[in-house]
């Protein structure tokens, strides 16, 4: 309901949330601090990014991404095109063009509810869980600095340098003293429903929320009270400020000395924080009939306010004609996002020398030529190797000053002229050769794939598994070892189910490695690992996995359990069940031998495992993961954690699969990874008193053997 009397305020833009072509309400707001940008998030989990137009026009989307697969409920802006993100699932922190910095996720049984940043300082955030645990993170680092127990589910929060203030689904706001290990100072009973928002200025408290309806506490009521507490001394009520004619309070926003409300009708005025009179500011936008108000922000600026409503429209206000959002009026330093929206929109085409476009958006002409990175052999030169070594000249007169080493320049080599160090031509004399041999192999062809194609050239089809005779449902073919004289020797037996092999193989009488089997010469072209042909160097129709990655010890692992028939089809089984868990190997691994088994001899890779492992806490326990820099916890060796590993996939396996074997099984019968690579072991407790034996049957996935002593 509108307030007598006229606003300076007036509606500016209406702009629909539409992603994809399907519009989504949109949950939360917030208004960039240092840059004219409008950060938000909708109930699809993207974060979208928009500038003003002009007044009447569509605001202008400049970046959308997907941050999570739930809605996002907080947006909280930083300074320098930096967001926080909180949802149910997650909280990140991400850039204006999607780059994410870091970020912290929960469990679905444990979500995030409540999340605050700390505005003295900018520097820390603290997000809660349903459980009434709450996690305090320091941004610089990314990292939990301390963890906090509320007691309580909390689901509203206000933290400043002084204190922390929190609402619960109870009803109660708590104090709590930052300086102190949070402990709890003061609290009180405010409502007899979940608190819906909370503010803080100076020492006061302003909150809003909900009461049990009568009759039936599970039935929420509307309270049309906004109530002021100071949180020095929460015994009693100062204030109690009635919106009754205006609808129910949904959000808080202080600007200067202004407390604005905003109902779910949409209508948001401002009260005077001295007296909590009306001032004469109000927006009033209208929503659809059955749309009510979901998030309200006001710029830094105080010149432009925001409500968003359920049914994805977005209702910016303003009190004047050429509104700036933020205190400084910077544009938003965002790659390309007016001149590309110029070429969606009006398909006209970009210049490759504008430095204001990425090149990523700039379409590349037709390729007709060789690329410069395809290096044939006799455009290969040998230009030597570089530096080593320092000049022992210069080693001979250094002088230290201020922890820094000095010495004249002896001019022995001219300006950028580079030295090579002794012997370094022998050094890699067997990597030239095996460049020679590079050709031999590729029988002239062009190492990638785009190249072909204009070429012509047919690309090489790998063998079938039938007819190479090589691998049947990962079994060996029988070899006659037992040849006779005028019987194909074993050698020429090999030569003969490889078939399609097209190197002579050396493997039964030793010697010279192979070509095939030698380190090869990989080379990249502008288009990445995906334009490169393995088939010039895999004549089967099996994959490797790449190992320029951390934790690829695992890659043999994952091979052999690959090729174990019953456990591939397992875990592959598994991965086509609807699997609730987030962080399932099994699901990955699945995935990964679904990969191996359709890419025909292409590469393949196990990040997406790798980076599932490194996030599960047994794998951290059990020293089974590599640091940054591709080492191990001291004292172990690859030997002991890849069987750590083995048995860890294993048995993890027999956990998540056991659902498709719970419901086939009898009782008392072994599950499908027991019964494929488990042992079955029985442990006898026998009493000392009474001789009675209880017996205990599990399998185990490891056996260790002793040596015989004596």
């Amino acid at each position: 309901m509108a307030m007598d009397g006229g606003s300076d305020w007036t509606e500016y833009t209406q702009t629909w949330n539409a992603q994809a072509g399907e519009v989504w309400p949109v949950f939360s707001a917030a208004f960039a601090a240092d840059s004219e940008l409008l950060y938000t998030g909708d109930g699809s989990g993207r974060l979208t990014t928009y500038t003003l137009g002009g007044a009447g026009e569509a605001l202008e989307r400049q970046t959308s991404f997907q941050c999570a697969h739930t809605p996002l409920s907080r947006l909280f802006a930083l300074r320098s095109n930096h967001v926080l993100v909180q949802s149910s699932d997650t909280l990140q922190l991400r850039t204006a063009g999607g780059r994410r910095i870091f970020g912290k996720t929960t469990t679905p049984n444990d979500p995030f509810t409540a999340a605050a940043l700390n505005i003295s300082t900018y520097s820390d955030v603290l997000v809660c869980t349903s459980a009434g645990t709450a996690s305090l993170l320091d941004l610089s680092r990314g990292a939990v600095v301390k963890r906090i127990n509320l007691e309580s589910s909390t689901v509203a929060l206000d933290l400043d340098r002084a204190a922390l203030t929190s609402g619960t689904a109870a009803g109660y706001l708590a104090v709590r003293d930052p300086r102190a290990n949070f402990n709890l100072v003061h609290s009180a009973s405010v409502f007899s429903g979940p608190v819906s928002d909370i503010v803080t200025t100076g020492n006061f408290i302003y909150a809003c929320g909900a009461k049990a309806g009568a009759g039936n506490a599970y039935h929420m009521a509307r309270d049309n009270m906004v109530r002021v507490y100071d949180r020095r001394n929460m015994s009693a009520c100062l204030d109690a400020i009635d919106c009754e004619d205006s609808g129910t309070p949904a959000k808080l926003s202080i600007n200067g000395n202004d407390l604005w409300i905003c109902h779910d009708s949409g209508y948001a005025d401002a009260r005077v924080l001295d007296n909590h009179d009306h001032s004469s500011a109000f927006i009033e936008p209208e929503l659809g009939e059955y749309a009510y108000a979901s998030a309200f922000c006001l710029s830094p600026s105080g010149s432009a306010a925001l409500v968003a409503d359920t049914d994805g429209v977005l209702h910016l206000w303003a009190n004047q004609e050429s509104p700036q959002l933020s205190v400084c009026g910077k544009d938003p330093d965002l790659h390309c996002s007016n001149a590309q929206h110029t070429w969606n929109v009006r398909g006209s085409g970009l210049r490759i020398d504008d430095e204001h476009i990425s090149l990523s958006v700039v379409p590349l002409p037709q390729i007709k030529e060789p690329l410069l990175s395809r290096m044939d052999n006799d455009v290969l030169c040998d230009v030597g190797r570089p530096v080593t070594f320092v000049d022992p000249e210069i080693i001979g007169h250094l002088k230290k000053i201020d922890s820094v080493e000095y010495a004249p320049n002896p001019r022995n080599y001219t300006r950028n002229q580079q030295a090579f160090g002794p012997q370094w031509r022998a050094k890699w004399k067997d990597g030239a050769d095996a460049f020679k041999d590079d050709a031999e192999l590729t029988q002239g062809r062009s190492k990638f794939l785009s190249v072909q194609r204009h070429r012509g050239e047919q690309q090489l089809q790998p063998p079938a598994v039938a007819s190479s005779g090589i691998l049947n449902e990962g079994r060996v073919s029988s070899i006659d070892t037992n040849a006779s004289r005028g019987s194909p020797s074993v050698q020429q037996q090999v030569q003969q189910q490889v078939g399609a092999t097209r190197f002579p193989i050396d493997m039964v009488s030793g010697g010279k490695i192979p070509k095939q089997m030698q380190r090869m010469r990989i080379e990249y072209s502008r288009f990445g690992v995906e334009d490169f042909d393995f088939s010039l160097y895999n004549s089967t129709q099996w994959s490797g996995l790449e190992g320029n990655i951390t934790n690829s010890y695992a890659n043999s692992l994952l091979q052999m359990l690959f090729f174990t028939a019953e456990f591939r089809s397992l875990v592959m089984s598994h991965c086509a069940t609807d699997c609730p868990a987030t962080k399932c190997l099994s699901c990955q691994m699945g995935l990964l031998f679904r990969m191996l088994q359709t890419a025909n001899g292409t590469s393949c890779q196990a990040v997406q495992l790798l980076n599932i492992l490194a996030d599960r806490s047994e794998a951290t326990a059990l020293a089974l993961l590599e640091d940054a820099h591709g080492n191990l916890a001291d004292g172990a060796t690859y030997s002991i954690v890849a069987q750590r590993l083995l048995r860890f996939f294993l048995e993890q396996a027999n956990n998540e699969c056991a659902p498709l074997s719970d419901g086939l099984r009898h009782k008392g019968q072994q599950r499908f990874v027991e019964q494929i690579i488990g042992f079955p072991q029985e442990t006898k407790t026998i009493c000392p008193a009474c001789r009675h034996t209880q017996v205990r049957t599990s399998h185990a996935f490891s056996v260790d053997l002793d040596s015989p002593q004596g």
